[in-house]
């Protein structure tokens, strides 16, 4: 997955097809070192890139992949689909990586991606929120088998975005990137055992609540005041049920807003004025208050 992240970044890399020196050349790009034997590497992929997400396919014959941090707090998911590989992280003993497992990265993990064979995997990449906060903080990748139903999900959602022509330039690429993300975190979630408690009246308003922001951050009318309301619910509760996922209704409304922000940059939308209008903030004054918090 790709390193230290670029915010302004953004594309696709399609129907990658490369041979000998040029494999090292594209794992270079993305910040990472590729090494192999004697024999020349191959390597087949996809990829789409939106600031602090990433969605990539990836098969390549035998070689070692040093992943680097992703820096900005952003968590890698990579889904191992064919054959076994190994994660080396310095001072510990190397995790194996069957075909079928998932491995968590935190941002500031940085192991040694190893294969003996020719090897396939999904990798995700998002912003780690603050209900993983303490995951984010650990320097320690870890693999889990595939005892879960998100397994199958994310994989076909990858592919389906991968297979799409779907670009980060498109409108309502927000929403498909949104969806692969709430995937993510829903996979993450079920390999630590649920950090959420699905069923319960506080998890289910937190994940409405989350998708309403998703959804209607643009509305500059949009508050705590009005999510409270809209969701039927007292703004003590609302609070309390965010301040139980670590964070505050306002601030997931502000952050949604700032990635609406940087992907109308990204576009070449003209104008601090035009992409305060369009991502909720109402004017360039408060785009800038919150981009320099």
């Amino acid at each position: 997955m790709t390193g230290a992240r670029d915010d302004i970044s953004a594309g696709r890399d399609r129907d990658v097809i490369l041979r000998g020196p040029a494999v090292h050349d594209w794992f270079a790009r993305r910040e990472q070192i590729f090494e192999t034997g004697a024999a020349p590497p191959q390597l087949f992929a996809d990829e789409i890139v939106s600031g602090s997400f990433a969605a990539a396919r990836i098969w390549h014959t035998a070689g070692t992949v040093r992943t680097g941090k992703s820096g900005g707090g952003d968590l890698r998911v990579l889904l191992q689909i064919e054959s076994v590989a190994h994660l080396v992280a310095d001072g510990r003993a190397p995790l194996e990586l069957p075909a079928g497992s998932i491995a968590v990265l935190p941002p500031e993990a940085d192991p040694l991606f190893a294969a003996q064979r020719p090897t396939a995997r999904i990798e995700l990449r998002f912003e780690a929120p603050p209900t993983l906060r303490g995951l984010a903080e650990s320097t320690a990748p870890q693999v889990f088998s595939r005892d879960t139903p998100f397994f199958a999900i994310v994989v076909a959602t990858v592919n389906s975005v991968l297979n799409s022509d779907m670009s980060p330039s498109q409108p309502g690429f927000s929403n498909l990137r949104s969806a692969a993300e709430n995937l993510g975190l829903a996979l993450v979630l079920s390999c630590f055992g649920g950090a959420e408690l699905p069923g319960t009246r506080e998890a289910d308003l937190y994940r409405l609540a989350m998708a309403r922001i998703d959804r209607d951050a643009s509305r500059p009318e949009l508050t705590v005041e009005v999510l409270a309301r809209e969701l039927a619910v007292s703004r003590r509760y609302l609070t309390r049920v965010f301040t139980a996922h670590g964070t505050t209704a306002r601030d997931e409304i502000r952050r949604a807003r700032l990635r609406l922000a940087r992907e109308y940059f990204e576009r070449g939308d003209a104008g601090a004025a035009h992409v305060a209008r369009r991502s909720g903030f109402g004017s360039p004054r408060r785009l800038r208050d919150a981009l320099d918090r």
